[in-house]
């Protein structure tokens, strides 16, 4: 739109006209300077303040100018090139000599029409300047009719017809264009043409192309008007109106019509008018009958702005009101006076208009409604309860103002004879939604626990399947907030009561609760058809506690909860079932406090199972729950009694002489003497016991049983202290073998003795009798200790003994040959290995045996014999250990020599055949091999000579010092399996000598010298054919030879030939040499003799 002063008109064009001046263009100014016009101080402030006088930007401060702003619009006059001065908002205040690159919402803009120097004479008629903005039709129809439709008006030089349609189309596009531009604001602004104002009326009047145009013009301002009179209520499907809205509504029409009237006393339409009447058009008849009745409009609206002024104040007190409750008080006196409007005002005084205005203020009532609900800020907060209580609140009001009119419509209208009927269709429909909203509050409580009052847990279920059960109430919750999202989001439209569309989301929100409680009814069906017993019952139920109140729910909860009651009642009967088969039972058991404390068990299983099922406060209401209540009190006053019953009878079975008791020995010995027993007379046990019950349940004690209930304590912890006595000191006896308990004689002799006394002469009466237990117990605890010592060392030595015997003195690697001195070295030194790790273990053995005699010191000079007899038992032990050793590795030799079961032995020793003086020669030799076998026995012996014998080792026999060694020798085990290794030794060479008979066919090789062989050949002078001969037979000889086998396998032995096959085939090769000289010289010989011959 195009705001302020505007010259922009047809001069603009000039620029380009020749004779102007030429303006400079970018290039020029690269190569050139700006020309600059100077202006004296004063004046060029005069300038710059009538240019920023001419900018209207909508809200300009004068805080908002700033210097660059200034600066661009001096440069603006000082320099004539600079066409375009632009000041604009953009987060600030900007000027600059471009249009600006980015969207602006409004701009002031200064076109300099040639290179012309302002002063302050020519700058109002040498600048164009103007206010754009985002207005688009306002800145098109100012344009088109000051400045565009004026000049094709007044344009002579087209045709008649030409002219005439454009001048059609063109009144038609503003006439639409100014009804829409002032449509936008609800004003009705008719367009006023231009064209012909200047001519008379009467000279006008006789163009008829021109009355034509006039014409349409007048049929568009009479519908106009038409429109404008017939609007007398408000029509809007988006919002509601009330009764402040429907007084702003004739003020509205009070200004609208008044600015016809404005309008049509325009000299442009009266001008118009004129000419029409002048040309006798029939549409002036019909536009001057509505000028007429625009009067009449004004003076109705004028009449009810006075009327419904009376309801201006109080419908603004209405809608200030802060609660629906406040509300209430205001609306007595808005229907009064809405009375008085409806009976005094000439025009709302029909039934129409009185029920119109109860609408208008059932609708504010429903938008007051609206503000005090809240419902945006209720679901993003989840304030459940909350929204349940303001929205009850306001049925409460709507409800009231329902009674409350329906009261004033019997006792007002009624009595003045009018049919008024107030049918509350907004008020109901806004009920119905209101119904809407408590009933997704309550769903938002019962399915995901979203109530702002009350901490309510997450379902929890228990058993082996809770966790599946908690996964189906997580589910329910989470589909449940995915319904409440969807709501969240259409929110506007749940209070919108023109909205019909919300009951079909209402429907599908109510369809997706279905689900969710149909996925409920499976869980509990699940969850309560196995269920056992009632505090299971009880916990499902607290579990499903929150869906109990769902309305669609409550009646699928009286199973389970009748089911409850039930299995408590059969808990009742099962109970009393039990106390009578008990009773046939336990008649002669005189345990009295167990029958009690039997039946206080089953009152407090009964009690905690009734409390459980009264602090369920929150289950419904159950036909059988007084009945069972009944029976509970029934059977828990009879336990009661019989409790009562048996205190009695114990009481009275109690003797009076009940202290003498007591006078007994503290301890006795067994039936077979053997052991010791405690002495306590079972009916003293029993007393304590019996009272220790009775106390528990607050029952007092019989007077002549006092005296020894109050020693209880004393009672107990001198019985405790004799039984742990006696307790280990038959361990003691049970634990020792005859040997041992004849080698630690005194000290069980003196244990007895120190007994003897409390099996005697003290009594559980005597006083101080403590003292003597605690003495006795502390001798008895540290013989004991001595024992479980003796015990350990006594199993350690067996465990290194053990040991021991799984050591070996040879270890052969297995599918490994040896060379002998290497199997030697390695013999001796596993040997050196196994006896530092023996001697290791004998020296740990001597460590636990001083351990033993360091505790058996005192008395070890009266029980010398018995000492030695067990050293002699430990030599023994440790001698056949070591036996076992040996044997074990005599054993893996002879296994290694012989071979087990059906497998031949593998080969461990290397024996290499060579030729010695012309002797086949066995290295090592079997006698080597055969001396290292036989000493096995005495290498793993000679180390064993430093091993003392217990009882030499502690001195405490006299005929000299004994190792082990001794029995060792004479061993027939080991002597056996010495001479079994002889025996494969022996094996073993005789079969290495049959084997050696391979090469005896060779023998000659070896036991003849080739030269001797040589000399004796030629003697014998051999012919050509001799010699070939032999030839042939030694290069047989040499290939079977090297066809002999280089490596043998010979029972344990791997004998190897190599050497022996080389020297015979080196001997062979050297006597096929000589022979083939021997025969070159024969033939060169012989080629002598025939040349002499031919000679």
């Amino acid at each position: 739109m195009i705001t302020g002063r505007n010259y922009l008109d047809a001069e603009s064009s000039d620029e380009d006209s020749p004779g102007k001046p030429r303006r400079v263009t970018d290039e020029t100014l690269q190569v050139s300077a700006k020309p600059r016009v100077s202006y004296s101080t004063d004046e060029l402030e005069a300038l710059t303040n009538y240019i920023k006088g001419l900018i209207t930007l909508r809200d300009l401060q004068p805080s908002d100018w700033n210097k660059s702003v200034i600066t661009a619009i001096q440069e603006f006059i000082q320099y004539p090139d600079e066409r375009i001065l632009s000041i604009y908002d953009c987060g600030g205040l900007i000027g600059s000599s471009n249009f600006p690159t980015v969207p602006v919402h409004e701009l002031t803009y200064f076109v300099r029409t040639n290179d012309e120097i302002f002063t302050s004479k020519n700058l109002p008629d040498t600048i164009l300047f103007g206010t754009s903005n985002s207005n688009v039709e306002s800145t098109i129809s100012q344009l088109m009719e000051t400045m565009l439709a004026p000049s094709f008006f007044i344009i002579t030089r087209w045709p008649e017809s030409v002219k005439a349609d454009f001048c059609n189309m063109l009144h038609d596009y503003l006439c639409h264009l100014t009804d829409l531009r002032y449509k936008m604001h609800g004003l009705t602004v008719m367009y006023l043409p231009l064209e012909g104002n200047k001519l008379h009326y009467k000279d006008a009047s006789t163009n008829q192309e021109f009355v034509k145009r006039l014409e349409k013009i007048v049929v568009q301002w009479t519908r106009q008007i038409k429109l404008a009179l017939v609007d007398q209520q408000q029509l809007t499907n988006y919002e509601l109106l009330t009764l402040y809205d429907e007084y702003d509504f004739w003020i509205y029409r009070y200004k609208n019509l008044c600015g016809l009237n404005y309008q049509l006393k325009n000299p442009i339409a009266q001008h118009v008018v004129e000419i029409l009447i002048n040309a006798e058009s029939t549409c002036v008849v019909q536009f001057v009958t509505l000028s007429m009745d625009i009067d009449k409009g004004i003076k109705e609206a004028k009449s009810n702005i006075m009327y419904l002024d009376i309801l201006k104040n109080p419908c603004i007190e209405l809608n200030n009101c802060s609660s629906p409750e406040s509300v209430a008080l205001h609306i007595t006196t808005i229907l009064h006076l809405l009375s008085f409007v409806g009976l005094q005002s000439p025009y709302f005084n029909t039934t129409k208009r009185i029920t119109h205005l109860f609408e208008l203020l059932e609708n504010q009532i429903i938008m007051l409604c609206c503000k005090f609900i809240n419902l945006k800020m209720i679901l993003e907060q989840r304030k459940s309860q909350s929204g349940i209580k303001i929205t009850k609140r306001c049925i409460d009001l709507c409800e009231n103002y329902k009674k409350i009119v329906s009261t004033f419509d019997e006792l007002f209208w009624r009595a003045k004879n009018l049919d008024i009927i107030i049918k509350f269709e907004n008020i109901e429909i806004f009920l119905g939604r209101c119904n809407d909203i408590i009933e997704i509050f309550r769903a938002m409580i019962d399915f995901a626990r979203l109530d702002e009052t009350k901490n309510m847990p997450a379902p929890h279920f228990e058993g082996t399947l809770g966790h599946e059960h908690d996964k189906v109430c997580q589910k329910v919750e989470n589909l449940f907030l995915e319904y409440l999202e969807i709501i969240c989001h259409m929110h506007e439209k749940i209070l919108d009561i023109q909205d019909a569309s919300w009951q079909d989301d209402m429907f599908v929100f109510r369809s997706g609760m279905k689900d969710l409680e149909i996925i409920i009814e499976n869980l509990m069906n699940i969850i309560f058809s196995n269920m056992n017993n009632v505090k299971e019952g009880i916990s499902n139920l607290y579990a499903l506690n929150m869906y109990m109140d769902r309305e669609n729910l409550k009646t699928l909860f009286d199973f389970p909860i009748t089911k409850v009651w039930r299995l408590f009642l059969n808990k009742i009967h099962s109970t009393k079932h039990e106390l009578l088969k008990e009773i046939n039972d336990t008649e002669n058991i005189p345990n009295y406090s167990r029958q009690s404390l039997g039946l206080q068990l089953k009152i407090n299983r009964l009690e905690l199972t009734g409390c459980s099922l009264k602090e369920a406060s929150w289950m419904n209401h159950c036909a059988i729950s007084e009945k069972t209540q009944k029976q509970y009190d029934i059977l828990n006053g009879s336990i009661k009694e019989k409790i009562q019953n048996l205190y009695n009878e114990w009481s009275n079975n109690i003797s009076d002489n009940i202290l003498s008791i007591l006078d007994q020995p503290l301890m006795r010995q067994s039936i077979d003497r053997t052991q010791l027993e405690s002495n306590l007379d079972i009916t003293i046990v029993n007393l304590l016991r019996e009272a220790y019950y009775w106390r528990i349940s607050d029952f007092m004690m019989p007077v002549y049983a006092e005296i020894v209930i109050e020693k209880t304590e004393i009672i107990q912890f001198l019985s405790e202290r004799v039984l742990m006595l006696v307790i280990k000191y038959n361990k003691i006896i049970k634990g020792l073998s005859d040997e041992e308990k004849e080698l630690f004689k005194y000290l069980i002799d003196d244990l007895r003795r120190r007994l003897k006394t409390g099996r005697t002469k003290l009594t559980w009466n005597t006083e101080f009798v403590e003292r003597y237990v605690d003495q006795c117990y502390e001798h008895v605890t540290k013989l004991d200790e001595f024992f479980r010592i003796y015990k350990i060392c006594c199993c350690e030595i067996m465990k290194i003994c053990e040991n021991i015997c799984d050591l070996s003195f040879i270890n052969i690697k297995s599918n490994y040959t040896y060379k002998l001195s290497e199997f030697y070295d390695e013999i001796l030194i596993q040997r050196d290995t196994v006896f530092k790790k023996i001697r290791n273990k004998y020296d740990e053995i001597i460590r636990y045996v001083l351990v033993v005699i360091e505790e058996y010191q005192k008395i070890l000079k009266d029980n010398t014999v018995e000492w030695i007899t067990y050293l002699e038992n430990l030599d023994y032990l440790i001698e056949d250990s070591l036996r076992t050793s040996l044997q074990k590795s005599l054993s893996a030799l002879y296994d290694v020599l012989h071979g087990t079961g059906k497998i031949e032995p593998s080969p461990f020793l290397l024996i290499e055949v060579t030729l010695v003086d012309n002797e086949i020669t066995l290295v090592p030799s079997p006698n080597d091999i055969a001396k290292t076998i036989s000493e096995m026995l005495n290498k793993s012996l000679e180390k064993f000579s430093s091993f003392l014998k217990l009882t030499s080792r502690f001195e405490l026999i006299s005929i000299g010092k004994l190792n082990y060694i001794n029995s060792f020798q004479d061993y027939q085990t080991l002597v056996k399996l010495q001479k079994l290794l002889d025996a494969e030794m022996s094996k073993c060479f005789s079969l290495t000598r049959a084997n050696l008979k391979i090469w005896e066919p060779y023998k000659d090789l070896w036991k003849e010298n080739i030269d001797e062989f040589m000399l004796k050949y030629t003697t014998l002078k051999p012919t050509s054919t001799s010699i070939s001969s032999d030839i042939f037979r030694f290069s047989a000889i040499s290939n079977n030879v090297n066809l002999q086998e280089t490596v043998t396998t010979v029972h344990f032995v791997l004998i190897d030939c190599n050497h022996l096959k080389t020297e015979l085939s080196d001997r062979c090769s050297l006597r096929l040499e000589k022979l083939r000289a021997l025969s070159y010289d024969t033939l060169e010989s012989h080629e002598n003799i025939h040349d002499k011959i031919i000679d």
